[in-house]
């Protein structure tokens, strides 16, 4: 019995609904699959300060981690150590993966889709509707400090 194996990634920094309906998404559509299988990398602590700076992330890899797997969404969520998902791509091969950003002009991506596609697999892009007006965890807190700073 072979698994049909999709892996989405992020920092799951304050999930927002564009996480919920990108997981709910990858889900439903392995679902045609038999054997289906979504596992969730979850960028590390010091991965997201390196990328987002000093005040990121808000909440720490064991709340993150705990709250993707409440989503029941994922089978698996994988704290991912380095700086992007190659080595694990490398590793576990997946059939799909799913992204809501395919900008092939960002180095890191292309690679990313690149190395999936090598293998067999392919990069199944989040329909634009899941993410419709929907803000990024760094617009929710630049919204939030907006609104606390009028306030004062």
């Amino acid at each position: 019995n072979s698994v049909t194996l999709g892996i989405v990634s992020g920092c799951f920094d304050l999930l927002h609904l564009g996480h919920i309906r990108g997981m709910t998404y990858a889900k439903q559509y392995l679902s045609q699959y038999p054997n289906p299988l979504l596992v969730a990398l979850t960028l590390s602590d010091a991965n997201i300060r390196a990328k987002k700076g000093e005040s990121r992330p808000v909440l720490n890899i064991n709340e993150r981690l705990d709250m993707v797997c409440g989503l029941e969404c994922a089978a698996y969520v994988i704290p991912l150590e380095d700086p992007n998902c190659l080595s694990v791509l490398e590793e576990l091969r997946p059939d799909y993966f799913f992204k809501a950003n395919t900008d092939r002009s960002q180095d890191i991506v292309r690679r990313e889709m690149e190395l999936v596609e090598s293998h067999g697999g392919k990069v199944e892009v989040f329909p634009p509707r899941p993410n419709a007006g929907v803000k990024s965890t760094t617009k929710m807190i630049e919204s939030v400090v907006e609104k606390m700073m009028r306030e004062w």
